[in-house]
Parts: C-alpha cells; sequence; structure tokens
C-alpha cells in the first residue's frame, strides 16, 4: 500500500510524504504507482522550478519528503499552498477511488 501523508497546519499544507507500494500491478507495470509518482514529481518540480519555494526534499526509492522551509514567504505563499492543495485534491481522489491500495493520512 502506498501512505502518503498529508503535514498540514489548519488549512496550509507543509508538505507531503510518500512510501511504499500499491501492488496493484507487477513493478514497472503497476498504474497506480505511475500516477503517483507523477503528481509527486511533478508538484515537487512546480514547487521548485516554478515558484522557487524554499523546500527540502529528500528521495530515495520508494520514499519521498517534501517540506517547506519557509511558510511565512507572503509572495509564493499563495502559489505554493494552490499547489500543494492541488496535489492534496488529486491524491485523495486517487485514495478514494483505490482505497486497497492508497492511504491519505492527514497530521497536524
Amino acid at each position: 500500500m502506498i501512505k502518503i501523508e498529508i503535514m498540514k497546519i489548519g488549512n496550509t499544507v507543509l508538505g507531503y510524504h510518500i512510501t511504499g507500494h500499491a501492488n496493484y500491478a507487477p513493478y514497472g507495470k503497476d498504474i497506480i504507482c505511475a500516477a503517483i509518482s507523477v503528481l509527486a514529481i511533478s508538484t515537487k518540480n512546480a514547487l521548485k522550478d516554478v515558484v522557487k519555494a524554499d523546500i527540502e526534499i529528500k528521495e530515495q526509492p520508494g520514499d519521498m519528503l517534501i517540506t517547506l522551509n519557509n511558510v511565512n514567504n507572503y509572495d509564493t505563499y499563495k502559489e505554493v499552498q494552490i499547489i500543494l492543495k492541488s496535489f492534496t485534491n488529486a491524491v485523495t481522489n486517487l485514495a478514494h477511488d483505490y482505497p486497497n491500495n492508497i492511504e491519505i493520512i492527514n497530521t497536524k
């Protein structure tokens, strides 16, 4: 199962931590893992390269942790929250469709 931790303070999303494998299909053919990977990597790249957010990135196979370092930077706050809330919405919808393969954990 893929576990996706969405880290929040109130309505502010601070980052996400993804671990595991969906086990929906064999490695390399798993459409759920592929979907989550695309969302996670696209979100990371948007934060880093598009809005130039101050983020910490820790990656290894089957594990990605993205956290905001400076939440109070008003120049990018709105854009960062739009990106992170879009990610949260997308993975939550996938978890609803594939409850045996994806678990969403909201932490505050």
